[in-house]
């Protein structure tokens, strides 16, 4: 395992707050999706971007494998935001184990999980679930509202509870999803983060495939449109800007 940094996560507050982007050009559905450009700029520049904009975090990781073709994306992100980010290479199949790496370079320290193929998460939302882990001393949140168009939820969870979901939970499973068990189990706490004024929706804002691309593009384009805000209710007033158009053609 290799972890290459442009500062020492050791040296973070004595209880940090660390956002963590799962990232690989690797996919079986859409590869080298990270790099694909949604309305002009990389999906992974999105998702990195809005990340960078959560207040009162001490690093933002971006956790990949320490394969070659992943050389790209670490390049292209160094370019972006420089000294902003840090990285962790590793294993490609076994991604809970880069947060691990992550965890036990940080010590004890407050974790919030970000998919690389989401563009439109909204950071005040993150911020609200750092909050609600140390306030309620719990294990593990997500957005506990209607369904939300699908990636859009957030998760944050606490070190210590990733270091024991390996150990009580060794399967591949949940060594490919990271969280599943902290979100299934009852060996781990939970508090749910409500969002208020959301309709229940089944529709998709992330990428797997090129229609997805696409699709998220014409958001994106919403979005600057509206003022570019990163706050759930710009995307869902872009999103049904879209959704209005696409019902107005048939």
């Amino acid at each position: 395992m290799v972890i290459a940094r442009n500062r020492s996560i050791a040296d973070s507050n004595p209880i940090p707050r660390v956002v963590v982007i799962q990232a690989r050009l690797e996919s079986q559905r859409r590869s080298g999706k990270g790099l694909a450009l949604i309305a002009g700029r990389s999906l992974i520049g999105h998702v990195v971007q809005r990340a960078l904009e959560i207040r009162n975090v001490d690093h933002c990781v971006i956790a990949t494998t320490d394969r070659p073709r992943d050389d790209a994306l670490v390049s292209h992100l160094t370019a972006d935001f420089g000294k902003r980010i840090e990285f962790v290479r590793g294993s490609s199949d076994d991604v809970q184990s880069r947060f691990l790496v992550v965890a036990e370079t940080a010590g004890p320290c407050l974790m919030a999980r970000i998919t690389a193929d989401d563009p439109f998460k909204d950071p005040s939302l993150y911020e609200r679930g750092f909050d609600l882990v140390e306030q309620m001393g719990v294990d593990y949140t997500s957005i506990g509202s209607p369904p939300m168009p699908l990636g859009l939820d957030i998760e944050v969870f606490t070190s210590e509870a990733l270091l024991r979901s390996r150990e009580l939970f060794p399967t591949e499973e949940n060594r490919e999803h990271v969280t599943l068990s902290l979100f299934q189990e009852p060996n781990f706490t939970k508090a749910s983060l409500q969002v208020d004024s959301i309709s229940p929706s089944d529709s998709r804002l992330t990428v797997d495939y090129e229609e997805d691309i696409v699709f998220t593009s014409r958001i994106a384009r919403e979005i600057d449109a509206l003022g570019g805000g990163f706050d759930l209710a710009t995307t869902l007033a872009a999103l049904d800007r879209v959704e209005k158009a696409d019902k107005g053609a048939d």
